[in-house]
């Protein structure tokens, strides 16, 4: 890859339980370099953010994760780094087609369907991020998903198949490049973020303990926490306390 360490080490499956779980497993036994990337066809226990499931039929998509490093983040700014990697992969993406977003807080959009979502599992020391690993699916080549009308795919968007290895690499420096852009600091992060947020300064349709609410969203703060205005009042909401109704 023409990345500095991002993908320099990568081991591939053909199947496998979960890249999260296996490289967690992997920083378990050994401390290993940052950047290592595991990659598998099939995943048998795919995961999305807090416990959902993320299916994908086998050799169609694009599915691996990366052990990134982040200690000079405190846990209380963590939010910063899925920030970056959101960045990362909607300028992968809007350079194959221009039209994606980001939902908040791991997902990336296109006409409102669901093509790629993002897992970071973080272990803290001291006070410090020791190791991050950062799970991300993204609907390549994938044409149908049943009854699941909320999805989509690069296929779909695009109208011809993507090369997956292609889109790893352009993923991989997009993702290198915001990262070592973060360890300098956070200036552009919030207004990057924001100008490729769905329903940012925006009245959008959503649903909060079963009640269809319309609301604006204001922000973000460092820990991931949504801030929005409802009627006038600012509320704020961790995740999967709301959740974004499309028609």
């Amino acid at each position: 890859m023409e990345t500095l360490f991002i993908g320099q080490e990568k081991i591939s499956f053909e199947t496998l339980d979960s890249t999260n779980a296996y490289l967690k497993q992997l920083c378990s036994e050994k401390v290993q370099a940052e950047g290592l990337t595991i990659t598998a066809e099939y995943q048998t226990l795919g995961r999305g953010q807090i416990g959902n499931k993320w299916d994908s039929p086998k050799g169609e998509n694009l599915l691996f994760s990366v052990l990134l490093k982040p200690n000079f983040l405190s846990p209380d700014r963590q939010f910063y780094l899925n920030m970056s990697v959101c960045l990362a992969i909607f300028d992968a993406l809007n350079e194959l087609s221009p039209g994606f977003q980001i939902k908040w807080p791991n997902d990336l959009l296109y006409d409102r369907k669901k093509v790629a979502g993002i897992l970071i599992e973080n272990s803290i020391s001291k006070n410090r991020i020791e190791n991050s690993i950062i799970g991300i699916g993204i609907n390549v080549n994938q044409k149908e998903f049943g009854n699941d009308k909320g999805r989509s795919s690069l296929f779909n968007v695009l109208g011809n198949k993507v090369d997956r290895s292609f889109l790893l690499h352009l993923i991989a420096k997009k993702m290198e490049s915001k990262y070592l852009r973060l360890k300098q600091g956070t200036q552009g992060l919030f207004s990057d973020y924001y100008s490729a947020l769905y329903g940012y300064s925006q009245a959008v349709t959503t649903e909060i303990s079963g009640e269809i609410v319309s609301t604006i969203i204001k922000g973000v703060e460092p820990t991931g926490t949504l801030i929005t205005e409802i009627n006038g009042e600012k509320r704020k909401f961790d995740f999967k306390e709301i959740k974004f109704l499309f028609p």
